[in-house]
């Protein structure tokens, strides 16, 4: 899954892991795309699965062969908070 371009003159994407193993999911941080979610269609995916956000990944655009899908917006954004919320707070926290 494209979660954002990264900066700089490379074309280079941060992705996010995909499965269709719902027993992978860790809960309260992976994204399940059920069958019932508004974006389940677009997304192009044919079962359940996980946005597996700590499987992340950095890969060359002309990799690239095609889309499958889109998920909304709306998850889009919970991610990016989910992922930028924990970076922010591993960072920082004092142990």
């Amino acid at each position: 899954m494209l979660l954002a371009k990264m900066p700089g003159p490379f074309s280079d994407w941060l992705v996010c892991a995909i499965t269709s193993q719902l027993k992978h999911e860790v809960p309260n941080w992976d994204e399940k795309i059920d069958l019932g979610d508004d974006d389940f269609k677009s997304s192009g995916l044919k079962v359940p699965s996980l946005a597996r956000i700590g499987k992340l990944a950095t890969v060359e655009e002309e990799i690239f062969q095609g889309g499958l899908g889109k998920i909304s917006p709306r998850r889009l954004k919970r991610i990016m908070k989910k992922l930028s919320k924990y970076l922010d707070e591993s960072v920082f926290s004092e142990k």
